[in-house]
């Protein structure tokens, strides 16, 4: 029932709950927050789910369920940020959004007890509810947008993507040809995914770059170990080759067994550079304090029998992917999983992550994104990168911090209006922009001083590689292709935790593992691997895979469980959008008529 309180409306529930009041968190670290977030996002996705929705009315719950409490902490590495979960489940797991509490909220307000329930924190596998939280992937959405009224009536229909959804890189490219110059921001109304994705996603990618660059990223490929006892290490042996040491015996125990696998869940505790290594106590159990991997298939088969045998590890059984060669010298073959061969095989594709504003001035325009998956590593505007040596057999000494990601479109006006036809395609490039520093005195600026740590130019672990000189002036920047992009610059301690070595005979081995170029060998002959073997690069003699996804990137079949827009055949995007444009108020009497059949 409702009552009517001015435009706001208050939605009274059910007063069934699963809820368990005992369920809180520890509170000399957190305090109760103001529920109202969850209260008015619920009151409206329940509302929009009953066809109730009104444009223009806000919603709010009368109540959270029974037992169920909002609860608020700062983050350590940032204070001027808090995140916030939903305590009160019986398995006593959080919700960290009202997304992904929604589906739960509504089988109990349906059906009056949580059997059954499809939600990711119930645990019901093969749901077609997806994981949407600020650290997940989602797949299929759930709609809770807010009324964007009437569109304006001038504009031309707008062009269709091959799903039936406006395009609305076309659109802005026409709307630039017509107008000759125009800076706008990119805002997919008529996107289901869009309106569903965009907030979680731009959350995700505010966070990261406060966040440690040893700390595994949604979305990348890493190297992880299955099993570990609880005094396990993985260390150098005095050969320098990895091997597991027994801490508690003080012997070591012969190879691990390494994978190759996806991040699809990441930490929600926070994380200590000492855990790089080695096991340390935590308040929640792996699934909470951990990270889900998924193993991962070869992209050129049809057959996907990995992805389904995830699991959930702690931080020190995992390594980054960019150094394999580190990792796996002198391992046997036995010792390596096929899905190491499967990573290789991705480590050439390309795909640009949060396309958020257009600029331009006809016939040349900028798409700015907000971050890029490149290989195996994503990277963010504000991330400190690592420059690819002119020459393969040259060490690396520059470096970028990144400051725009840009999708650079030029000669228009030469590009037939279909860039998919048969016709001239848009030219097209990806430029990374930044401040860039190196170790090589040769290349710096003329007069250069070094970078002082106290300047907070560059993040603070990166000095340990040696004294830094820009190689530009100041008020000035440098521009760069994507592929020369070698990966995400990581803290020096924390090279020296993953090479480190427990015995003094492999020193020399350490010393090389931990330089600047540490990863260089391996990414490049991984890329020249994926060239060879990736059928949907060689069978068109293309160096790069560009993908609109990274689920597409990757190949694969589903992620966290939920099946990928590819894959999924439930999806139904032509009916979204007339879902959508009820929803604003702009349904015509076909839009109407579609929906009812």
């Amino acid at each position: 029932t409702t009552m009517s309180l001015n435009q706001t409306q208050v939605v009274t529930i059910d007063t069934f709950s699963d809820g368990d009041s005992t369920h809180v968190p520890n509170s000399t670290l957190h305090w109760k927050a103001d529920a109202t977030l969850y209260l008015e996002k619920i009151a409206a996705l329940w509302m929009h789910h009953r066809g109730e929705a009104v444009t223009g009315v806000r919603y709010i719950l009368n109540r959270l369920p029974d037992g169920y409490t909002l609860w608020a902490k700062r983050r350590s590495t940032s204070e001027k940020i808090i995140d916030k979960w939903l305590f009160g489940h019986p398995s006593h797991k959080y919700f960290d959004s009202p997304n992904r509490f929604f589906p739960h909220f509504l089988h109990l307000m349906d059906h009056g007890t949580n059997a059954g329930c499809p939600c990711t924190v119930c645990g019901a596998k093969g749901s077609k509810i997806p994981p949407v939280g600020g650290n997940r992937l989602p797949s299929i959405p759930i709609i809770g947008a807010k009324p964007r009224g009437r569109p304006p009536t001038k504009e031309p229909p707008p062009p269709l993507d091959a799903e039936g959804t406006p395009d609305i890189y076309r659109s802005l490219i026409n709307k630039l040809q017509r107008d000759r110059q125009i800076d706008v921001s990119i805002e997919e109304h008529m996107s289901l995914d869009w309106r569903v994705e965009s907030e979680h996603l731009q959350e995700m990618l505010e966070k990261l770059p406060t966040q440690p660059s040893w700390i595994p990223r949604l979305g990348e490929l890493v190297l992880f170990v299955r099993h570990l006892d609880k005094h396990d290490m993985i260390q150098r042996d005095p050969s320098g080759v990895f091997k597991i040491f027994k801490q508690d015996q003080k012997q070591w125990e012969g190879f691990p067994l390494w994978e190759a696998g996806v991040i699809t869940q990441v930490a929600q505790e926070e994380l200590q550079m000492q855990e790089l290594i080695r096991q340390s106590n935590k308040d929640y159990q792996v699934n909470y304090a951990g990270f889900r991997v998924e193993p991962i298939s070869d992209p050129n088969s049809k057959d996907k029998p990995f992805s389904r045998q995830y699991k959930y590890v702690p931080l020190h059984h995992i390594r980054p992917f960019a150094f394999w060669t580190e990792i796996l010298h002198g391992t046997p073959q036995e010792k390596i999983h096929e899905t190491v061969q499967n990573a290789k095989t991705l480590a050439s594709s390309l795909t640009l992550l949060s396309k958020h504003r257009f600029r331009g001035t006809w016939p040349s325009s900028d798409i700015f994104c907000k971050g890029l998956y490149l290989g195996s590593e994503l990277v963010v505007v504000g991330d400190t990168i690592r420059l690819l040596p002119i020459l393969d057999t040259a060490k690396v000494t520059d470096i970028l911090k990144i400051t725009a990601i840009k999708l650079k479109f030029s000669d228009l006006h030469q590009a037939s209006h279909d860039d998919q036809s048969d016709g001239h395609p848009y030219n097209s490039r990806v430029i990374v922009t930044g401040k860039a520093y190196t170790i090589d005195v040769k290349k710096a600026s003329p007069g250069a001083q070094p970078v002082r740590p106290s300047f907070g130019l560059i993040p603070a672990g990166i000095h340990g590689f040696g004294k830094w000189y820009p190689m530009h002036a100041g008020d000035q920047s440098m521009q760069i292709t994507f592929n020369s992009i070698l990966g995400r610059c990581y803290d020096s301690k924390a090279l020296q935790l993953w090479f480190s070595s427990l015995e003094p005979t492999a020193n020399e081995i350490v010393k090389q593992s931990m330089e600047l170029s540490s990863g260089l060998q391996g990414t490049l002959e991984a890329r020249s691997h994926a060239r060879k073997r990736d059928k949907r690069l060689s069978r068109e003699g293309r160096k790069w895979l560009w993908t609109d996804t990274r689920a597409e990137a990757l190949d694969v079949e589903s992620l966290n469980g939920i099946e990928t827009s590819k894959h999924d055949e439930n999806r139904n995007p032509r009916r979204w959008v007339r879902y959508i444009k009820e929803l604003d108020g702009i349904a015509g009497p076909e839009d109407k008529a579609a929906l009812k059949r």
